[in-house]
């Protein structure tokens, strides 16, 4: 009848109905490809109801080799391969299979879709100036000039080409060790900086080369004293010879916790400028939170930032230790800030650098001939200043941070620290010391007794290493930056840079921590090498333990659900690659809160 699916007369699928029973059971047909179109329609429509039921995360991270910093029952490093991220937290870790088919994302990263990719939390540097940073990537660039034509050439071209009639020229992180150790002098750059007032100083902001127009300016002759804490270095006749060191260096630069100063203070918009160019070098090194050591000043334009919801690195700011009533007010009457700007830290120095021949030492220094000289360093803020503000501040339960690099300076916080716990009663102090450098023997079971934080510097070692057998002979250089002995002891590290006094860049840290080499490669097997750590317990000490050393440690610092999602892709397994390349590896995007705040072109 020209039908060709008449299945007994009917012409479509309405007309299907039971057959009737009376039909030859042989000759009765189920109706397939009606009931088969319905199942696929069916199926159809219940997957796309149950994709559109899938909640939706700002980011997915699948096929990822993702070091969470959690550790299991053996203490070893428990591994993931996908978290989900929302509203700035993580949501979810776990299986790729797992979480693709929990969620739909706005941006999916497959992070090990090359074999060999890494995600770790976001870096924190314990230890940073970020204005005096900032200004400096814009400064005369002294760092790496390895000879005194070469330290005189950039300043003329500087001064040439760049600084403005009567600017100041500042900042440079000259390292005199690399021709030599012959200090500067004002004669060196008088000639090429006449109509520019000169402050640069080296590398661990420890002593500043001032030339002659700086120095008639602040009125300094053969006649200015010395000051507490400070050297002039002088000429034969008396004259300054343009090196200040540490609290001399007031005469000139506004120090904190020091008056004086004829540099003039820099403008809003300089310092905005300044913090805008430090975070975005944090954010191209992996860095999301710091700890920054500063002025009531410098938070001023750190609160200005937060106010404005600028900051793209989490803040914690340590102010000076004389001001500790001050902090004590503010935080009674504030808190201590939200997840991008806290306080409750405050920053004092116990003695100087090895740099610049200040770091306090129970022995003296070895002169150019080797033999003992008369110099054991120097006391910049002073015992007696420090034990007065150290108890009456941890008396507010404040959170000390004090910088100490030689053995004598690491002696005396040691001793405060015990003190505390006679005055003011036990409790969890996280009590801290900057650098913690040179140790006897006998100072670091006092740092487990008393569960003291190590806030130091890989970068440094990879430096002094190259030179401080020279300052202090072999014996006491192997007592330096004992990172293995003192995790073996329990511990906490918690690494930084320094910057500016060091480039802020973790990979290089960890790279210094793992091999112990020195920049001029003169230490093949590591400087001291039985003080080397392993790959995870240096990500531990730069993720983790920054922040638990300020309180933090319950919402960031590893990947797990419920933490902030800070976290940095890396473009090599750091824990897979030869330890002599990990300095090779690069910072491919860095992560705040689930939002990219660096991506390498």
């Amino acid at each position: 009848m020209g039908t060709s699916l008449n299945y007994r007369g009917r012409k479509s699928i309405a007309d299907f109905g039971p057959i009737p029973e009376d039909e030859p059971r042989d000759k009765r047909r189920f109706p397939l490809f009606p009931l088969m179109v319905t199942i696929v329609v069916l199926a159809v429509g219940l997957f796309f109801i149950s994709s559109r039921a899938l909640p939706t995360v700002d980011v997915l991270v699948i096929h990822s080799r993702i070091w969470t910093g959690v550790t299991d029952k053996d203490n070893a490093i428990i591994w993931a391969e996908a978290m989900a991220v929302q509203d700035g937290r993580i949501v979810a870790v776990g299986k790729s299979k797992d979480l693709s088919n929990r969620y739909h994302a706005r941006r999916t990263i497959d992070g090990y879709s090359d074999g060999h990719r890494m995600i770790t939390p976001g870096f924190s540097d314990s230890h940073v100036h970020m204005l005096l940073g900032g200004y400096g990537l814009t400064s005369v660039q002294l760092r790496d000039a390895s000879t005194k034509e070469e330290f005189i050439r950039r300043v003329a071209d500087y001064a040439r080409d760049i600084a403005k009639p009567g600017e100041w020229m500042m900042d440079g992180s000259w390292n005199h060790e690399l021709w030599g150790g012959e200090l500067p002098t004002r004669h060196w750059i008088d000639a090429v900086t006449p109509n520019n007032p000169a402050f640069l100083c080296r590398l661990d902001g420890h002593m500043c080369l001032a030339n002659s127009l700086a120095l008639r300016l602040a009125n300094l002759t053969k006649d200015t004293p010395d000051v507490t804490g400070g050297v002039i270095e002088r000429e034969a006749d008396g004259e300054p010879a343009g090196v200040l060191k540490d609290k001399a260096m007031a005469y000139i630069m506004p120090l904190v916790g020091a008056e004086g100063g004829i540099i003039p203070e820099k403008s809003d918009q300089q310092k905005d400028a300044s913090l805008r160019a430090a975070m975005s070098y944090m954010s191209s090194n992996g860095i999301t939170s710091v700890h920054h050591m500063g002025s009531w000043e410098d938070l001023h334009v750190f609160e200005r930032f937060n106010h404005s919801g600028e900051l793209s690195v989490r803040i914690h700011a340590a102010v000076p230790m004389e001001t500790w009533s001050r902090l004590a007010d503010r935080v009674k009457a504030g808190g201590r800030g939200n997840r991008w700007l806290s306080l409750g830290s405050l920053k004092a120095f116990t003695d100087g650098s090895f740099g610049s021949q200040t770091a306090l030492m129970f022995d003296p220094y070895l002169d150019s001939a080797g033999n003992s000289s008369q110099n054991r360093g120097i006391s910049v803020d002073g015992e007696d200043m420090l034990r007065s503000c150290m108890l009456s501040a941890d008396a507010e339960h404040l959170q000390s941070s004090v910088h100490a690099i030689g053995d004598r300076a690491n002696d005396i916080l040691l001793t405060i620290r015990e003190e505390m716990d006679v005055k003011n009663g036990p409790r969890d102090r996280r009590f801290r010391i900057e650098h913690a450098q040179a140790l006897r023997t006998s100072d670091v079971p006092r740092f487990a007794r008393n569960q003291i934080i190590a806030s130091m510097q890989p970068y440094h070692l990879m430096d002094d290493g190259v030179w401080l057998d020279r300052l202090i002979g072999p014996s006491r250089a192997k007592r330096q930056f004992p990172f293995r002995e003192m995790i073996d002891m329990g511990i906490t590290l918690a690494f930084g840079s320094d910057w500016f006094v060091a480039p802020a860049t973790p990979i290089e840290g960890i790279y210094g921590a793992v091999t112990r080499r020195t920049l001029d490669g003169s230490h093949p097997d590591g400087w001291t090498p039985s003080q080397k750590i392993t790959v995870d317990e240096a990500l531990m000490a730069y993720t983790y333990n920054p922040n638990y050393a300020i309180y933090q440690e319950h919402s960031r610092g590893r990947i797990v659900e419920g933490q902030m999602a800070d976290f940095v892709l890396l473009s090599e397994d750091l824990t897979a690659i030869p330890t002599a390349d990990i300095h090779t590896a690069k910072v491919l995007e860095t992560f705040v809160e689930g939002r990219s705040v660096f991506k390498r072109s």
